[in-house]
C-alpha cells in the first residue's frame, strides 16, 4: 500500500481516480485541483508517491515536479496524462520524473507504475519514450560522454534505438540475434554513461 497525493483539475476524473486507487488498497491522503494546492499539501503531508496531471491552469505536473526537486525532495513522481509533448518529456526526465502513464492506458498500468516507483525503478510509457527519442533525432541532438568510442555497429544500433525500434525489430533489421542486440545495447549504455532508453533521450539532447 502507498500513501498517495493525486492532482488533477477535472473534479470528476479526480474523484474517479481516488475511488479506483482506494479500491486497490492504496491510501489517497491528498487530492489537489491545482499545482499551487499540491505544492502546499506537500509541505503538510508526507505522501509516498505523487500522481500528477501534466496540464493544469497554474502549471501542472512539471511545475510541481520542479518545485519538489528544487526543495531537495526525492519522492517518486508519476505523470498521469492524456499526452505529453516530447520537449516536456525530456524536461521531466531531467527533473527526475519516475513514471509517465497515459490516461488511455489500461488502469492496471497505473498500479504497475506505482509498484515500480515504490521499488525505486522508473516506469515510462513506451509510446512516450519513443516520441521523445524520435524528437531527439529530428532536433539534431548530439551524444554526450564517450560517444566517440562507439563502434560502427553500436552507432547503427543506437540510431535504431532512437527511432523507437524494439530489440526484436533491431535484430531483424541488422541480421543479428536479439541476445546479441542486448549485448550491444548494454555496451552503448556503458559507454554513454546511461542506464536506459529514457536516459539516452536526455544524453542526446543539446
Amino acid at each position: 500500500m502507498a500513501r498517495l497525493l493525486i492532482a488533477d483539475d477535472h473534479p470528476i476524473f479526480l474523484e474517479g481516480l481516488h475511488q479506483f486507487l482506494s479500491s486497490n488498497e492504496h491510501a489517497v491522503i491528498c487530492c489537489a485541483r491545482s499545482a499551487h494546492d499540491a505544492i502546499y499539501m506537500m509541505q503538510t503531508e508526507r505522501p509516498d508517491v505523487l500522481i500528477l496531471d501534466v496540464t493544469m491552469e497554474d502549471g501542472g505536473g512539471l511545475a510541481i515536479l520542479r518545485a519538489v526537486r528544487e526543495a531537495g525532495n526525492t519522492v517518486p513522481v508519476i505523470f498521469l496524462t492524456v499526452g505529453i509533448e516530447p520537449e516536456k518529456t525530456v524536461e521531466a526526465l531531467r527533473l527526475g520524473v519516475n513514471g509517465i502513464v497515459l490516461k488511455g492506458s489500461d488502469p492496471v498500468e497505473l498500479l504497475t507504475c506505482i509498484e515500480c516507483v515504490m521499488r525505486g525503478e522508473n516506469h515510462i510509457d513506451a509510446k512516450v519514450t519513443e516520441k521523445a527519442l524520435l524528437h531527439s533525432v529530428i532536433s539534431g541532438g548530439k551524444t554526450l560522454g564517450r560517444g566517440n568510442t562507439l563502434t560502427e555497429r553500436e552507432r547503427e544500433i543506437m540510431k535504431l534505438i532512437k527511432t523507437g525500434l524494439r530489440n526484436r525489430d533491431i535484430a531483424l533489421r541488422c541480421g543479428l540475434t536479439e541476445g546479441t542486440v542486448k549485448v550491444h545495447i548494454h555496451s552503448i549504455f556503458q559507454k554513454l554513461g546511461v542506464r536506459s532508453r529514457a536516459e539516452l533521450i536526455v544524453s542526446t539532447m543539446d
